[in-house]
């Protein structure tokens, strides 16, 4: 099946070496783990890649559910332009092709902490919501993130009351991000969080044939811009 991508940025051409100012061999020399970055006092002090396997600092590389936390930044983006108003507001507000679901009602938070009600237990309909989003098996060709969110129906439970880990809310936010600013969930993370952190990295991420992002996963960008990502989260934290 096809996939459809959107892709930012430029292909960097890095050193390719090692970095060991502080040796954590004992830990990461491993022929399963492909890349290891540990950064202290925001300086990277220990860089490993998988040589057997090709891996280096210009490798993209899958953020399996990291991705979430990408959408969840695109959010908060939106948040401090005010674009969203309040993370207390209801996901209809923002979302008209939201407003015939579940979603409509539920609060932008609970979609974030994956405590919106809509999602049936036990990860029921993952599978199908993943392969309808992306295009896969009887849906090749006809990926559809909003198809997706709209295959569940009903709600399981009060909002608020129970966090359930599911790829549903994730789609959900991708549709509301695609409605509210008529960009892509890869296109405003690229624009306001990448070239922040990394003004000259790129990225791939998933899409469906309207070019909504497939949010639930299939983030790829170099083992230094996910480490990056990661201290650029914990300096927005401490400023608040």
């Amino acid at each position: 099946f096809k996939i459809n991508v959107h892709a930012y940025g430029e292909k960097k051409n890095l050193d390719a070496g090692n970095v060991k100012k502080e040796n954590f061999d004992k830990v990461f020399r491993d022929d399963f783990n492909l890349a290891a970055l540990i950064r202290k006092n925001n300086e990277l002090v220990y860089a490993r890649y998988n040589k057997k396997r090709n891996i280096d600092n210009n490798t993209i590389l899958h953020g399996m559910s990291m991705s979430k936390t990408a959408l969840s930044t695109a959010i908060g983006s939106l948040l401090c332009d005010g674009s969203i108003k309040s993370l207390d507001d209801e996901v209809g507000l923002y979302s008209v092709g939201l407003q015939d679901t579940p979603y409509s009602k539920i609060l932008i938070r609970n979609v974030l902490q994956m405590n919106s009600g809509v999602t049936p237990p036990n990860r029921k309909g993952v599978k199908l919501a993943n392969q309808m989003a992306m295009g896969m098996k009887r849906f090749a060709g006809s990926a559809d993130v909003l198809a997706a969110v709209r295959h569940f129906e009903g709600t399981a439970r009060k909002q608020g009351e129970q966090h359930n880990y599911h790829a549903a809310d994730s789609l959900a936010l991708s549709v509301l991000i695609f409605e509210l600013t008529g960009k892509s969930v890869a296109q405003i993370f690229y624009e306001n969080i990448v070239k922040q952190f990394g003004p000259n990295g790129k990225i791939h991420w998933a899409a469906d044939k309207k070019g909504r992002t497939v949010s639930l996963a299939r983030l790829v960008m170099t083992a230094p811009d996910w480490n990056s990502f990661g201290q650029f989260i914990i300096d927005e934290v401490r400023a608040k």
